[in-house]
């Protein structure tokens, strides 16, 4: 089930984050604990037209979609982007 992030999932978040700089080419860069916990928290807030999603499977977050309208760099027309999209590898091609 695709749903709207809600604080309680603030766990699950940061543990997919987690593998996610494990898995990618992110992983060159040192991980700070203070700085994901930050970002996590500034998704689950949805300031600034800002949008996250998690895949849930059986009870449990094992996706997350995040992204925000912005104004393009040109025009004061909105346009919308993602940050991150990510799926557990146990999880991928199974729901």
């Amino acid at each position: 089930m695709i749903r709207e992030a809600r604080a309680s999932d603030k766990g699950a978040l940061l543990e997919l984050m987690r593998k996610m700089h494990e898995e990618t080419s992110y992983k060159q860069f040192p991980l700070s604990e203070i700085k994901l916990l930050e970002t996590v928290e500034l998704w689950l807030s949805n300031l600034w037209h800002r949008v996250t999603y998690v895949l849930e499977h059986e009870g449990v977050v094992v996706g997350i979609f995040t992204g925000y309208l912005s104004e393009l760099w040109f025009s004061e027309a909105l346009c919308g982007f993602d940050d991150v999209i990510y799926i557990d590898p146990d999880h991928r091609g199974r729901h």
